[in-house]
């Protein structure tokens, strides 16, 4: 595990249990968002195990990545009668216009090159009245100054200033919230960036 995807059944230590502990928190606090009515799309849905715990507040719910395999082993061990999960080409979210009435993606923008064209893909698969709640880390809190990502796997983060501006280039309404930790939590990834 790279901490970039999380498989429960292999957690091995406390990094890596805070760091699926994170997720959990973030699609429970999602569920209290969403109807029971809405179609919604998991954008970076990574080894499905949030996918399927929003599935309980939501009529339909698609998981969908880039990775092939890692879309098979959901498949197999998440897919319901309400869930589902879809290899994504990077580009091309694979549903018509106007057909999800709420995306969440948590963890992927900062994985992306084409942030804007991600974006803009979200919004057209969005109805007008959907709503879109991403997560990504906090570079203002994470990053001294313009460093770099210590994070290998991210191609940038975000200020919550940067984040808004690029919401703002489609959405009418942007919010920033943000997740805080308890001092012990902050300190480990204090010092996980300084490894690096």
């Amino acid at each position: 595990m790279s901490g970039e995807r999380i498989y429960p059944e292999e957690i091995k230590t406390p990094e890596e249990y805070l760091i699926y502990l994170k997720e959990v928190f973030i699609y429970t606090w999602c569920k209290e968002k969403i109807s029971q009515n809405d179609c919604c799309l998991d954008a970076g849905c990574g080894e499905g195990y949030g996918t399927k715990l929003l599935s309980s507040a939501v009529k339909k719910i698609v998981g969908i990545d880039i990775d092939k395999k890692i879309i098979g082993k959901a498949s197999k061990k998440y897919a319901g009668n309400n869930r589902a999960y879809q290899l994504y080409d990077g580009k091309t979210i694979p549903f018509a216009d106007n057909y999800f009435d709420m995306i969440v993606s948590f963890h992927a923008i900062e994985h992306i090159k084409n942030d804007i064209g991600f974006i803009d893909e979200m919004y057209r698969v969005l109805k007008d009245n959907g709503r879109l709640i991403i997560t990504t880390p906090n570079k203002a809190i994470r990053l001294a100054g313009n460093m770099p990502s210590w994070n290998v796997f991210h191609i940038r983060e975000y200020t919550p200033d940067e984040l808004k501006r690029l919401l703002t280039k489609r959405f009418k309404e942007v919010a920033i919230l943000g997740i805080d930790a308890v001092s012990e939590v902050k300190n480990s990834k204090r010092k996980e960036s300084k490894k690096t």
